[in-house]
């Protein structure tokens, strides 16, 4: 397994105080696929930052860890991402959506 080095800045685009829903897309062609639906402020963050990083990679971290780091083909405005994740990435992150929407 080759593992590449990658430089994580650290500003943070969104939070999870901006995604409002995370759900498992079934998928069978491809597996570990997850779809993430922001609220209003992250659309317009989200949006604005894919506009101005068109053929830039970016990482998406769970839980301090990269999980993915692709690169933006084309702005994203439409207030959801679908992200495709490891067997590992799709539990963190459907574990800690669901973990946080529990709390009171």
């Amino acid at each position: 397994m080759s593992h590449k080095e990658i430089c994580i800045s650290p500003d943070r685009i969104l939070d999870d105080s901006n995604v409002v829903a995370v759900r498992s897309v079934q998928n069978a062609r491809i597996p570990h696929t997850v779809s993430v639906t922001f609220d209003a402020a992250g659309q317009k963050r989200f949006s604005s930052f894919t506009d101005s990083h068109v053929g830039k990679s970016f990482a998406i971290l769970v839980d301090g860890k990269v999980m993915m780091d692709p690169m933006i083909a084309e702005p994203i405005s439409g207030g959801s991402a679908v992200l495709l994740l490891t067997p590992e990435g799709e539990v963190s992150l459907l574990k800690r959506f669901h973990a946080e929407a529990a709390k009171p």
